[in-house]
C-alpha cells in the first residue's frame, strides 16, 4: 500500500488489513471482494481491461468503492489461481481539487449532490449501492438520478453513462490511486 492507502485504511471504517490482506468489515463486501479477486486472477480474466467494482459499506452509512484490476494470470495451485491484482480504494465523498465531471455538471446544470451520485455510479455501482456508499437514502439517490436524467435528456442508466463517459476525461485521470494490494 502507498501512504494514501495506509491512511485510508487507518482512518476509515469499511476496510481493515488482517493477515496482510484487505478485509472489508461488511460480510457481503468481503465475499464480493474475494470473488472479484478470484475472477480477476482466473484464466478467463481479460488483462488488463477487465475490472470489478465493489461497494464497501461502512458502519456509519458511509463507505468506500474498491476496484479490482487483474495484473497477471496465475497458475492453478491447490484449486485456486495464484495471479496478481491491484485494488484501488476510493472514498466517493472526498472530492479531489479538480472535480471529475465538473464541466459535465455545469453543462447540464447538475447540482453538487447530483454529480456525487453520478460519479459514485460511474464505476458500475447500482443506485442502491451508490446511496449506501455516499451515506444517503436510496430514495434520495433515485430522486437525484431522475433529475440527472431529466437534465441530460437521457432515460436509461446506460444511456446516461455513455453520455457522461463520452464527454469527460477518465474519472481517475491525474489522481493518485488510494490503495493497492
Amino acid at each position: 500500500m502507498n501512504r494514501a492507502a495506509e491512511r485510508l485504511v487507518r482512518t476509515s471504517n469499511p476496510i481493515r488489513v488482517a493477515n496482510s490482506h484487505l478485509s472489508p468489515i461488511d460480510h457481503k463486501a468481503r465475499l464480493a471482494l474475494d470473488r472479484a479477486i478470484d475472477e480477476a486472477t482466473g484464466d478467463e480474466a481479460d488483462l488488463p481491461t477487465s475490472g470489478f467494482t465493489i461497494a464497501l459499506p461502512g458502519g456509519d452509512n458511509g463507505g468506500l468503492i474498491a476496484t479490482v484490476l487483474p495484473l497477471a494470470r496465475g497458475e492453478r495451485q491447490s484449486g485456486a489461481f495464484s495471479g496478481m491484482v491491484a485494488i484501488f480504494v476510493q472514498d466517493p465523498i472526498v472530492m479531489p481539487p479538480f472535480v471529475p465531471g465538473q464541466a459535465f455538471a455545469e453543462l447540464y446544470g447538475l447540482t453538487t449532490s447530483e454529480l456525487r451520485v453520478l460519479l459514485a455510479m460511474v464505476p458500475g455501482l447500482s443506485v442502491k449501492e451508490a446511496a449506501k456508499v455516499l451515506g444517503i437514502g436510496e430514495n434520495t439517490a433515485k430522486t437525484h438520478l431522475q433529475h440527472i436524467h431529466s437534465k441530460t435528456g437521457t432515460s436509461k442508466q446506460t444511456e446516461l453513462m455513455r453520455l457522461f463517459m463520452s464527454s469527460t476525461p477518465p474519472v481517475n485521470a491525474g489522481q493518485q490511486p488510494a490503495g493497492g494490494r
